[in-house]
Parts: structure tokens; C-alpha cells; sequence
């Protein structure tokens, strides 16, 4: 059944981030796990695709996408069935970069999201 509520853009968004979790985490989840440690390169590399900034502004570097875009996010990262994982990037894109977002001054902003 087709949506009223998700679009091409969503599904593209949907497969962009599937894809992600395939070729750069579940290879390493492992020894992320083991390490309790998710590598800096990898919070780059979501950063790079712009998957931790789906919901805040262009202007400074997100997507700028709507509510729904960031449901379909939410929903692959719990289909990747990484638990730690799932966590760490729900707490870094809708707790830490939430208060950034509302909260702190323009140079703040402009430097973490």
C-alpha cells in the first residue's frame, strides 16, 4: 500500500542509509562492540552523508528534510538490530545536536551542525 506520508525522497533516503549500515557498520560491529567504541571515522563518515543532520537546516550543513525523513532513519537503524549502535546515533542526532540546534549561538551551530 502507498503512503500519503512518505515519497521517492524518502525511499531514496531509506536505501542511501540501508546501504550505509551494509558496507560501513556491520562489518565492524563486532569490534565495535568488543571495544565499546564506535571509531571517529565512522561518526565522519555519517557526517559526510549527511545522516546526522537530516532534520536541521541546510545553512548549516544539514538536509533540511522533514519529520518523516527522520522516522524513515530511525526505522533502518533499528532493522541493522545493533543495539549500542542504534543508541549511540539516536542520542548524538536527536538529544546532543537537538540542544545545539535550539540553544546554542550561531558560531556554535555553524561549527556542530
Amino acid at each position: 500500500m502507498k503512503s500519503p506520508f512518505f515519497n521517492e525522497k524518502h525511499a531514496s533516503l531509506r536505501q542511501s542509509v540501508r546501504t550505509f549500515i551494509e558496507k560501513e557498520v556491520f562489518p565492524n560491529a563486532r569490534e565495535w562492540e568488543n571495544s565499546g567504541r564506535i571509531p571517529r571515522e565512522l561518526w565522519l563518515k555519517m557526517g559526510e552523508e549527511k545522516f546526522l543532520g537530516i532534520n536541521y537546516s541546510s545553512k548549516l550543513g544539514g538536509r533540511g528534510e522533514d519529520l518523516f525523513s527522520s522516522f524513515v532513519f530511525l526505522e533502518e537503524l533499528s532493522n541493522s538490530t545493533l543495539g549500542g549502535f542504534t543508541a549511540a546515533v539516536n542520542m548524538h542526532q536527536f538529544l546532543a545536536l537537538a540542544y545545539i540546534d535550539r540553544f546554542a549561538s550561531e558560531e556554535l551551530q555553524k561549527k556542530y551542525l
